[in-house]
């Protein structure tokens, strides 16, 4: 359950200008700060506000790519920790690096891993599941999205964040269009039309098709992006986090 040769190269190739606000990632690095106000209002004041909350939260990144997200949410109050997995080992070597500037963030690291070694992936021997569950942009790279989905959603015993493309004419035209043929923003071949996932299709994957038997999960928001040439990222009013009842 991982994305073809042809995407992991992609994203190998993009590793050395990850951190680089104006390379190729110049508008996931505006994504980033765009998803962290996103779980940042959803998780509410009661836990991000240090007046209102003493406990700390662990994470786990899936996907975590050279380790933007999870060097956001490492640094927050709220965070113990964050691990942060990946399936490419060129963007794990720049997020370790990286990691290095900072030395305060001993709360973080990192592994290689894919969506298939999920099962054996844990806290600690103590508390197998992690509080939180960040998946941004990777069920769109993978053959069987819904099985990844589940395994994801077993490893989180509170939250699931999850971000994809929408299968519509505007995602096509501004992911794949605009984005790999004209402003080459990234390079042709990054994305799978036939891969992207609906919203409809994002929620029965999550409260139907035996995602989870036992059915302890809601939707408690959902959100929608779009990315604009010349005006940045624009959020649709409720329409992607997942969170135990």
């Amino acid at each position: 359950m991982q994305g073809n040769k042809t995407e992991m190269a992609h994203f190998a190739a993009l590793a050395k200008s990850w951190w680089n606000p104006r390379g190729p990632q110049r508008i996931l690095h505006k994504m980033n700060n765009m998803r962290m106000d996103f779980i940042n209002s959803t998780l509410g004041p009661s836990i991000t506000d240090p007046n209102q909350n003493t406990s700390k939260l662990t994470v786990l990144d899936i996907g975590c790519g050279g380790g933007l997200l999870s060097e956001s949410l490492a640094r927050r109050h709220y965070v113990q920790s964050v691990l942060g997995i990946d399936v490419t080992p060129e963007v794990l070597a720049v997020a370790n690096s990286h990691k290095l500037v900072d030395p305060k963030l001993t709360n973080l690291k990192y592994e290689l891993r894919s969506v298939m070694d999920l099962e054996s992936v844990k806290q600690s021997a103590e508390k197998p599941t992690f509080d939180i569950v960040t998946m941004f942009e990777v069920l769109e790279h993978l053959d069987d999205p819904k099985e990844a989905l589940k395994l994801a959603m077993s490893k989180s015993s509170q939250y699931v964040f999850l971000s994809t493309i929408n299968r519509t004419l505007a995602a096509y035209i501004s992911t794949i269009a605009l984005g790999e043929y004209v402003l080459n923003i990234v390079p042709p071949g990054t994305h799978t039309w036939s891969k992207y996932i609906n919203a409809t299709e994002l929620e029965s994957y999550v409260l139907g098709s035996g995602v989870n038997s036992e059915s302890i999960w809601d939707v408690e928001k959902l959100q929608g992006c779009i990315y604009l040439p010349g005006t940045g990222w624009v959020r649709f009013d409720d329409q992607s986090n997942y969170s135990t009842k």
